[in-house]
């Protein structure tokens, strides 16, 4: 705590802000990162599952068809 303490007093209250500012923008990058990441999971485990019932579906209309 002493070290924040020391960093406390070497910046100015704007550099703070602009360091604070930074950090959320940081930190928001990242979120939407990680939002984006699992979007893209659960679309794909979506088309996986489209993939098997398309073949159940084509193998049935085979089937009555033969």
């Amino acid at each position: 705590m002493e070290n924040l303490f020391e960093l406390d007093q070497i910046f100015d209250e704007e550099q703070k802000e602009a360091i604070k500012a930074e950090a959320v923008e940081k930190a928001i990058s990242e979120l939407n990162d990680t939002y984006l990441a699992l979007l893209r999971k659960d679309l794909m485990d979506v088309i996986d599952k489209a993939e098997i019932v398309w073949k159940k579906i084509w193998k049935n209309a085979l089937s009555e068809k033969e």
